[in-house]
């Protein structure tokens, strides 16, 4: 994972950033591919400029893992609340059983009657009661073993490509 960029580094990012997003608001949120040519061959006529873009894709990446870790924070406390809502819940059902409907202010609680098939192992059941989902998706790695050793794969080509490495 990336090193979160540091303050002075961030002050490097921000004309860059804003240029980009003053872009992007007047394209709907959107950055077009023709403006992001423009932008990187003006940022690539000098080696302080190219570093500022190197700078720049290091920020974002680092900006990147951090969104991540962000959406992972969300995902485990939206998992915990849906557990905390699902306790209460069954805490009102047993309050409920016992105590049957119930006003309180605004809100009136009661029981509905619901019907659910608990099915604890699929694999024991008829198979006229089962549906299959089949997900296809190419071996990747066996195609380009295939390909490098010769063959040739209908549906399928090596690609080269060049990828931008920066440390």
């Amino acid at each position: 994972m990336n090193t979160y960029y540091a303050i002075g580094d961030l002050f490097k990012c921000a004309a860059l950033q804003k240029k980009i997003d003053v872009i992007a608001e007047q394209n709907e949120g959107e950055f077009p591919e023709e403006l992001l040519n423009e932008l990187v061959n003006a940022q690539t006529q000098s080696l302080d400029s190219l570093q500022e873009l190197g700078g720049f894709v290091k920020y974002l990446e680092a900006r990147q893992d951090m969104i991540a870790d962000r959406l992972k924070e969300v995902k485990e406390l939206k998992d915990k609340e849906d557990r905390l809502i699902q306790r209460i819940k069954q805490a009102l059902v047993d309050f409920l059983m016992v105590n049957g409907k119930t006003v309180a202010g605004e809100y009136t609680f009661s029981l509905r009657k619901s019907e659910a098939v608990n099915v604890p192992d699929v694999t024991t059941l008829p198979s006229e009661y089962v549906k299959e989902k089949v997900e296809k998706s190419a071996d990747k790695t066996a195609i380009k073993k295939a390909i490098k050793s010769g063959l040739e794969i209908p549906g399928a080509e090596l690609e080269t490509k060049q990828n931008v490495q920066i440390k």
